[in-house]
């Protein structure tokens, strides 16, 4: 699918090139960077059927065409259909991610709440603490005013 979809790209660019008797291999070769051996095997006869890469293609269908040559050579249908791919792809992943947040704050959550028991028990032993130092203190109160008092 991708090869004839570059090998549709390259016909168009030769089109276009054979349209404008003013562009020259050598005017390509200048307006984009792209060296000169492999724009004139871009152009030779049958290079539909070789392989390009598209970083090749790209800064000629630029020049020519006036756009990037692949992504307008997609017709509507297959669009949507790429589109629903990558929103499938993300959404599945989006999902992922909330269930491991959801786990992690579960955990969390849990965390808290034994710290919140730990705490709640630590402040009931301190207060039994207080009472027994209470009753104690009374009762040395109590027994240093016997002593005293005899």
């Amino acid at each position: 699918m991708y090869q004839s979809k570059i090998s549709n790209l390259i016909i168009k660019l030769k089109k276009a090139k054979n349209d404008d008797p003013e562009m020259t291999l050598q005017k390509i070769c200048d307006s984009t960077g792209v060296s000169m051996s492999t724009i004139q095997r871009i152009f030779a006869d049958n290079s539909e059927n070789q392989s390009f890469r598209y970083e090749s293609l790209k800064p000629i269908s630029f020049l020519l065409l006036g756009t990037d040559g692949l992504e307008n050579d997609m017709d509507s249908d297959e669009l949507q259909m790429q589109v629903a791919e990558i929103k499938d792809k993300y959404e599945k992943k989006l999902e992922k991610e909330r269930e491991q947040h959801r786990k992690s704050i579960t955990f969390l959550m849990k965390q808290i709440d034994l710290k919140d028991d730990r705490i709640t028990f630590l402040l009931n032993a301190l207060e039994d603490r207080v009472q027994q130092y209470k009753l104690l203190k009374s009762q040395y109160d109590d027994l240093m005013a016997k002593y005293y008092k005899e």
